[in-house]
C-alpha cells in the first residue's frame, strides 16, 4: 500500500466487503475527494470524473469496483473500509463545494 498503516478492524472490513489490498491501494493513489467527517477523520473516494478516467487505464469492471470503495482514515491511519452503496454510505458520498 501507499505507506499507510492499517488497523486490524480495517483489514477485517476490507475482507468483508471484498476489497483486496491492491484495490485499497488504487483508491489511496487515485482518490480525488477528501471529506472531513469529524474527530480527525477523513473519507477518501473517487469522483465520477476520476472513475471515467480510470476506465481506460484499469478496465470498466475494476474502475467500478474502485468507485464503490470509501476509505476512512484517522490521523493518516486507515481505520475502516466500506462500500459506497445504500443509505449508510450516503454521508460519505457528498462532495464539498
Amino acid at each position: 500500500m501507499n505507506e499507510v498503516a492499517i488497523t486490524r478492524h480495517a483489514e477485517r472490513r476490507a475482507h468483508q466487503c471484498g476489497a483486496p489490498p491492491a484495490l485499497i491501494d488504487t483508491v489511496l493513489h487515485h482518490a480525488d475527494i477528501e471529506l472531513p467527517i469529524g474527530d480527525r477523520r477523513i473519507a477518501l473516494r473517487l469522483s465520477h470524473e476520476k472513475v471515467a478516467q480510470l476506465r481506460a487505464e484499469l478496465g470498466a469492471e475494476r474502475a467500478e469496483r474502485v468507485a464503490s470503495i470509501v476509505l476512512i482514515l484517522t490521523d493518516g491511519v486507515l481505520a475502516t473500509v466500506l462500500r459506497a452503496i445504500g443509505k449508510p454510505s450516503r454521508r460519505y458520498l457528498r462532495r464539498r463545494r
